[in-house]
């Protein structure tokens, strides 16, 4: 069973978490050059860099309940999904994973906007 959870930065929500997004939805035009953290009882994890043409962090699994945590970057260009990308998976209390996800698999391109999540899988 996969668990999605969403947190839009600044708002705390019960029922879900997004991690981040470039200026709130798919058609707008994000910011550029975000560092965005969170320090969760299941998970943690940190931008360094969160941009239309790069996204780059870690990602760190703090509980021993049997879910592994995961970043998923959706990108988008003029409105429409293009790409989505996700980090490897970290399992087990105290692992934690780097990662550097782009835009486009063969042809990059610089996203107009972008969706993150901390992606739970068991």
């Amino acid at each position: 069973m996969n668990a999605w959870k969403k947190v839009i930065p600044g708002m705390a929500l019960a029922s879900a978490l997004m991690v981040a997004t470039g200026a709130g939805t798919a058609a707008a035009s994000p910011a550029t050059g975000n560092t965005e953290s969170a320090n969760r009882s299941s998970a943690s994890y940190h931008f360094n860099q969160l941009n239309g043409y790069g996204a780059r962090g870690w990602v760190k699994d703090n509980a021993n309940d049997g879910w592994c945590v995961q970043i998923m970057v959706r990108w988008y260009k003029n409105g429409q999904l293009r790409d989505t990308d996700l980090s490897a998976r970290v399992c087990g209390k105290g692992r934690w994973a780097s990662f550097s996800l782009t835009p486009g698999d063969r042809h990059h391109f610089k996203a107009s906007a972008w969706k993150t999540y901390l992606r739970y899988t068991s």
